[in-house]
């Protein structure tokens, strides 16, 4: 039977007789501690586990083991506690704890530059249910991404952090600086050819004809649900990008989207002072889907544009600003390439010079291997999709696409992104 709270009376017998005085016995029981299944985030020790009841001690196993101490760190699993009263201890309730890793702090683009009086937009990062901070600890998070004010010249700082599975990271960092407004508006005048979609006297738009550009409604029903989101391709690794950069309906000579970055460092991305997602036409030129940046006049910067399979380039040289205007035509020669470091720059086309075909695995660093092949084996007869192994742009995975792949294997660049 089972003890309880209670007065127990005890006897003995000898030779089959039972004494008849019975020695009274008080039993107390002490009971097990009230607790909870626990959840925790990042790094935390037994100390940080709650149970209700009086000298608390915990254990790894229900029954026998040693006292866990409280900087013993936790992991998911069960742990068991008794308290101690009077000097007894209690049988051990059993807690189900769960430690969940702290997430990465959210991916931003830092800095973010405006002039005096420029009209601001709202800030930007990549993560999931983000939370936006004039703190960098504590204070009242905002799930809505503030506009910074360029009424005032100053270095503002802003922070960001993301939560996943109840946990809330560390917070990303945001420096926008406002400057005086000696600073001149400059609009990109850039060209550059894709060698997947070049036909020798302007690159083809068959991605457009056919209706598979981000955010357009495809022309073929044969194929449900074939449709690719609005917005740019870029929000995805290696870029993450978070630029709202989209277009509503596409003239008919846009070829696809690129991203064109400018710094004044060919080699550093730190000194990017604009990014963006753009529209490249037929011809060569680049169109902006937001304003043209702000720049130093005093200054000149490096021009670098990538595309989602094929190898970026960067400018030959800095390019200096003229008539608020930054030019520069990559088809008219070789692009950047880093001293005393490997790099392939461009492919020369006929008369021309384009962007290397083939690159749909993206890295940190832009290379053709053997991971673009797989990605082209896995999508080989797909048709009517936007897909990174469509090297020419046709809207078609097919053997067209792996001979350029083959000829420009073992190809890379240095050039950052």
């Amino acid at each position: 039977m089972s003890l309880t709270n209670t007065l127990y009376y005890a006897s003995q017998s000898l030779n089959g007789c039972e004494s008849t005085d019975r020695l009274a016995v008080s039993v107390t029981i002490i009971p097990a501690p009230t607790a909870s299944a626990q959840t925790f985030c990042g790094s935390k020790t037994v100390s940080d586990l709650v149970a209700v009841g009086s000298n608390i001690q915990w254990y790894l196993v229900e029954t026998g083991g040693t006292v866990l101490v409280t900087t013993t760190a936790l992991v998911t699993g069960t742990y068991y506690a008794s308290q101690t009263v009077g000097g007894v201890e209690s049988i051990r309730t059993s807690v189900s704890v769960t430690v969940n890793a702290l997430p990465n702090a959210p991916t931003v683009n830092n800095p973010v530059n405006y002039t005096q009086n420029q009209i601001a937009i709202p800030l930007a990062a990549a993560g999931n249910n983000l939370l936006w901070y004039t703190v960098s600890v504590g204070g009242l998070g905002s799930g809505m991404a503030p506009t910074p004010s360029t009424s005032a010249v100053g270095s503002f700082l802003f922070y960001v952090s993301q939560t996943v599975d109840n946990c809330e990271s560390s917070r990303a960092t945001i420096q926008v600086n406002v400057n005086l407004p000696t600073a001149v508006t400059v609009c990109p005048n850039i060209k550059v050819y894709l060698e997947g979609n070049w036909n020798g006297s302007e690159m083809t738009t068959k991605l457009n004809q056919q209706g598979l550009l981000p955010g357009q409604t495809p022309l073929t029903t044969i194929i449900p649900s074939n449709a690719t989101p609005a917005g740019h391709p870029y929000k995805i690794a290696p870029w993450y990008f978070a630029g709202s950069e989209t277009v509503s309906s596409y003239d008919a000579d846009v070829v696809d989207w690129v991203m064109m970055s400018i710094r004044t460092n060919p080699s550093d991305t730190t000194t990017n002072v604009f990014k963006t997602a753009a529209l490249l036409r037929k011809d060569g030129t680049i169109t902006l889907r937001v304003g043209c940046p702000s720049l130093n006049p005093n200054l000149s910067y490096f021009v670098t544009v990538e595309h989602r399979n094929h190898i970026g380039a960067t400018s030959h040289q800095a390019v200096s600003i003229n008539n608020n205007q930054l030019i520069y035509n990559f088809t008219q020669q070789e692009s950047y390439l880093p001293p005393n470091v490997p790099s392939s720059g461009q492919v020369r086309v006929g008369a021309v010079y384009c962007l290397m075909g083939g690159d749909a695995s993206k890295n940190y660093f832009s290379e053709i291997n053997v991971n673009d092949n797989s990605i082209w084996r896995t999508d080989n007869g797909i048709f009517a999709r936007y897909r990174p192994a469509d090297y020419n742009l046709d809207g078609e995975i097919n053997a067209l696409d792996d001979i350029i792949w083959r000829r420009n294997n073992g190809k890379f660049s240095s050039v950052q992104r």
